[in-house]
């Protein structure tokens, strides 16, 4: 069952609170137990964008995952939580942007950070292949067929992920 925008931003106030905040307001999830994010696929016809994830991230670094990021704003809606992270790590723009949906969400346990995820899967719709500029938290992209997933050493669950948001 699909989780509407007001109910996810019901769960990201409940759960921050009580957790620190850094200086932009945004919630800091480093020590909290559970945490909520995005993981968005850019879709291109039938392609979607994987992304490698560098050094400098805290984990899974040299694995392929989509667009990922915390939930971790009370005030900002999920859909421009998407955006913004789709902008930022990969440098496409709103404007090159035709539809964002969200697949069902899911929960798992990760023994390797020790904590929850509450994870919203969505598919980002672009028409034609933009540009991608990679930011610092990433290396390398690749446009694949869903199911050339499992060539991939990806983060834990990606194939979940994908499977949610194109359902």
């Amino acid at each position: 069952m699909l989780v509407p925008e007001y109910a996810i931003m019901d769960l990201v106030r409940t759960l921050g609170q009580g957790l620190p905040r850094f200086a932009d307001g945004r919630i800091d999830y480093t020590d909290a137990r559970v945490a909520p994010v995005v993981s968005a696929f850019v879709q291109s016809n039938e392609e979607v964008l994987l992304l490698k994830r560098s050094q400098k991230v805290g984990h899974y670094q040299g694995k392929w995952c989509g667009v990922a990021g915390y939930l971790d704003s009370t005030d900002q809606p999920p859909i421009a939580k998407v955006l913004e992270e789709v902008n930022e790590e990969t440098g496409i723009r709103k404007a090159a942007i035709s539809r964002v949906r969200f697949g069902e969400n899911y929960s798992w346990r990760d023994g390797e950070t020790n904590k929850s995820w509450i994870v919203y899967p969505a598919l980002v719709k672009v028409s034609g292949k933009p540009r991608i500029t990679l930011d610092e938290e990433h290396t390398e992209h690749a446009w694949i067929k869903p199911h050339e997933l499992r060539k991939f050493e990806t983060v834990p669950n990606l194939d979940t992920s994908l499977r949610n948001a194109l359902s």
